[in-house]
């Protein structure tokens, strides 16, 4: 026991922690873990969407098109408010025929827009964030997103209204823990719990943040109401948002009295 206090005390220099009685004073240096769960206050999905057509510019008529239609129905889901859209990756696709198709070459050579090998069509892909709440309609939302002709539906990452609750309470549950560690061990060693002598955060002082995504930005597109009646899927889906979780690490330094 003796050289594991001695060697947690060269620990507790490291990370800064001098006692003031003295470099060889005992000590106890512990790594403390707290995480927190909550219900989701919003939920998302992502998906694609898609416009097909034999010229680049009539794709990207009805890939407009279509994610207008989209989204007007989605800002129209029954018992749902503040929906938010947001892009991400977009770009168009040549069809080449099948024959002239380089399936999955990294190198694909460049061709010419004419002849054997000319485009028989093109597609346009556009990647789609939407935010809603409460999160318990996330199942409406996704068979709602599928019947409009979204592609590739699948849940996004949820968030809460507080995230700076859920920081705090999962640094509280950390430091809780550390203590219940420290104590242990000072109670096998026969001494007992001083002081804190210091205190980092997590691995490089970072919390870890599992399953939380803040909500859309005010720039996020939001459909003005047109007072069209509300929309309710045509198949029921019972989906449950992810719940967040925040999780965090604290190294503590205690001084040991014996």
């Amino acid at each position: 026991m003796q050289a594991l206090l001695v060697a947690l005390a060269a620990v507790a220099t490291t990370a800064g922690a001098a006692p003031s009685a003295g470099s060889d004073a005992p000590v106890i240096a512990v790594m403390g873990n707290g995480s927190v769960e909550h219900a989701p206050d919003y939920a998302a999905l992502k998906f694609e969407v898609v416009g097909e057509a034999k010229s680049e510019t009539e794709a990207l008529k009805a890939l407009a098109t279509r994610r207008d239609g989209i989204e007007s129905g989605l800002s129209r889901l029954a018992d749902a408010k503040d929906v938010r859209f947001e892009t991400g990756e977009f770009e168009v696709k040549r069809v080449l025929p099948p024959e002239c198709d380089p399936g999955d070459s990294y190198d694909p050579k460049p061709r010419l827009s004419t002849g054997a090998c000319a485009p028989i069509g093109f597609v346009a892909q556009l990647d789609v964030t939407v935010q809603f709440r409460p999160a318990g309609k996330v199942g409406d939302a996704a068979s709602l997103a599928v019947q409009l002709g979204a592609r590739g539906v699948e849940l996004g990452v949820s968030g809460v209204d507080d995230p700076r609750a859920m920081r705090e309470a999962a640094v509280k549950a950390a430091f809780e823990d550390a203590r219940a560690q420290a104590e242990l061990l000072a109670t096998a060693s026969g001494a007992k719990l001083g002081p804190v002598l210091s205190i980092n955060r997590g691995v490089d002082g970072e919390n870890l943040v599992v399953g939380y995504a803040p909500a859309l930005k005010a720039q996020a597109r939001v459909l003005e109401d047109d007072g069209a009646a509300p929309l309710s899927p045509d198949v029921a889906l019972k989906l449950t948002a992810t719940p967040v979780v925040e999780s965090t690490s604290l190294a503590v330094v205690f001084r040991l009295i014996r």
